[in-house]
C-alpha cells in the first residue's frame, strides 16, 4: 500500500514538472510521450496489472533519461517507480540493485536521515527478503530507525509495518543477529496492540511470533507466558499450543504437554491423519537458483517420520514438479529443520511414521 502511493503521487508530480521543463526546453514531442507513458503507468497500478505497469515505467524511464539531467531527483523517482514495478512482477534479480542504487542517491540528495530514503529501505528489504535475505534485516532496521517519529505519531501505524516485517522475518532462516532484530520489531508490535482491545488478532500475533522467536533461543521461561497470551485467539491458538506443548515435553513435562497436545487432536479431529501433524516450526527452503533466475515455481513432497521429541527423521522425497529444477533437494534439505508437536499417549511421546508435508515454491507477493 506504501508503494503504491508513492508510485501514484510520483507520477502525477513527474508528469507536470516534464510539462514545464519540456516548454522551456522545446521537447514537447518527448514531452507528450512521457506524459502518456506516465498515464498508461498509472493506470495499470491502480488496477494492478503489475506487468502492463512495468512496460509503462520502463517507458517512462526511458523518455525520462531524455527529459530529465541524469543527476535529476525526477529522473531518480522513475528508478524508484521502475525498481518497484519490477519486484511487484517478481523480477527481485533486477529490482534489487536498482533500489539499492536509488537509495545511494536518495543519502546523497536528501540525507541519511531522511523519511524517503526511510521508506526506499523498506522496499529494497522486502525485495530482499524475497530473493537474497541475508540483508534485508539490517536495511529493515536502518529504516525503522530513520522513521522513529512514526512512533509518536502513527503509532498503529508503525506497530502494523514492524509486526508485518517480523511475520515475514519470523518464516525465514536467519542468523542471531538477525532473530534478535526481528524479535526486537515484534515486541515493539505487541507493546502498542497490547495498549487497547481494538486489535485482538493483532495482538496474538504479534505475542505468538515474540515467543516464537523465544523459542528458536530456547528461552522457554519466558516463551511459554507470550504463547500462552497467544493461545487466546483462533488465528494463531494452533501454533502456539503446538510450541507449548513441544517446549513442555522436551522439558519434561508431559501433563502439561499432554494438555496442549490435546487442544490440537480436538481442533483436528475431523482432519485426515496427515492433516492432523501440522509443524509447529517451519522455516523456508531456500528457493533453487536455476528455478528462480527463470521465474520457475513448483512444489515438492516429502514423507518423514515424527519422533519422540518432534523432530523428524527418515526423511524421503515423494514428489517434485517440475522436475530438473532442484525443487526436491531443497526441500528434502529444509525438511530436516522440520518441527512437530509430538504425538503423546497415556503422558508418553509416541513415534508417528509416514507424515507427509508439502513444500510450495513461489515468488510471495
Amino acid at each position: 500500500m506504501r508503494s503504491a502511493l508513492l508510485i501514484f503521487l510520483s507520477s502525477l508530480a513527474l508528469a507536470n514538472f516534464a510539462l514545464a521543463e519540456a516548454s522551456k526546453n522545446g521537447k514537447s514531442t518527448a514531452m507528450a510521450e512521457f506524459k502518456e507513458a506516465q498515464t498508461c503507468f498509472r493506470e495499470y497500478n491502480e488496477a494492478q496489472n503489475w506487468l502492463g505497469a512495468a512496460t509503462c515505467s520502463k517507458r517512462s524511464l526511458s523518455i525520462g533519461l531524455e527529459l530529465f539531467d541524469e543527476q535529476s531527483k525526477h529522473l531518480t523517482s522513475l528508478r524508484h517507480n521502475h525498481g518497484l514495478i519490477l519486484a511487484k512482477n517478481k523480477d527481485y534479480e533486477n529490482a534489487i540493485p536498482l533500489l539499492k542504487s536509488v537509495a545511494d542517491d536518495y543519502r546523497g540528495m536528501y540525507g541519511e536521515q531522511s523519511d524517503i530514503l526511510g521508506w526506499l529501505l523498506l522496499d529494497l528489504a522486502d525485495a530482499e527478503t524475497r530473493f537474497q535475505l541475508d540483508d534485508s534485516y539490517k536495511n529493515y532496521k536502518e529504516a525503522f530507525e530513520i522513521l522513529a517519529s512514526l512512533k509518536s505519531e502513527a503509532p498503529l501505524i508503525y506497530a502494523h509495518l514492524v509486526l508485518e516485517v517480523s511475520h515475514l522475518l519470523s518464516r525465514n532462516p536467519l542468523n542471531r543477529r538477525a532473530y534478535a532484530v526481528a524479535q526486537g520489531f515484534a515486541e515493539e508490535a505487541y507493546a502498542v496492540f497490547s495498549q487497547g482491545s481494538d486489535y485482538p488478532i493483532k495482538l496474538s500475533l504479534s505475542a505468538f511470533i515474540v515467543g516464537k522467536f523465544m523459542f528458536y533461543r530456547k528461552d522457554y521461561d519466558n516463551a511459554i507466558p507470550m504463547l500462552q497470551k497467544a493461545t487466546k485467539h483462533s488465528s494463531s491458538a494452533p501454533y502456539a499450543h503446538g510450541l507449548l506443548s513441544t517446549i513442555y515435553s522436551e522439558t519434561g513435562r508431559s501433563a502439561l504437554a499432554l494438555e496442549h497436545q490435546d487442544f490440537l487432536t480436538r481442533s483436528n479431529e475431523n482432519s485426515s491423519e496427515d492433516k492432523a501433524y501440522v509443524p509447529v516450526f517451519i522455516l523456508a527452503p531456500e528457493y533453487p537458483p536455476m528455478a528462480q533466475r527463470r521465474g520457475t515455481e513448483g512444489y515438492a513432497i516429502v514423507k518423514l517420520t515424527i519422533t519422540e521429541s518432534g523432530s523428524v527423521s527418515n526423511i524421503e522425497l515423494v514428489e517434485e514438479s517440475p522436475k530438473k529444477y532442484g525443487f526436491g533437494k531443497a526441500a528434502m534439505k529444509a525438511a530436516k529443520k522440520l518441527k512437530y508437536t509430538p504425538r503423546i499417549v497415556d503422558g508418553k511421546a509416541q513415534v508417528v511414521h509416514g507424515v507427509s508435508y508439502r513444500y510450495t515454491f513461489s515468488f510471495r507477493k
